[in-house]
């Protein structure tokens, strides 16, 4: 092969589309989020809980003065 057949050959190559699916699916792709990861710390397993992804629940503080003694945060 010439040498200007392999440079022709590589414009090519670097011309074509890397990812050429994206043509046809145009919704952002869904990552899977764990809701908790292990890890070995010092030669320990430990649990950690990724409650970042968790939606933040907030009770109405209304409510809550009327809630029985039990129920109360």
């Amino acid at each position: 092969m010439s040498t200007e057949t392999l440079r022709h050959t590589l414009a090519y190559i670097r011309s074509l589309n890397p990812r050429p699916g994206l043509a046809f699916e145009q919704k952002a792709p869904h990552y899977i989020k764990p809701d908790a990861v292990i890890r070995k710390e010092h030669g320990d397993f430990v649990l950690m809980m990724m409650d970042a992804y968790l939606p933040k629940v907030v009770v109405n503080e209304e409510y809550s003065n009327t809630a029985p003694i039990y129920l109360r945060i």
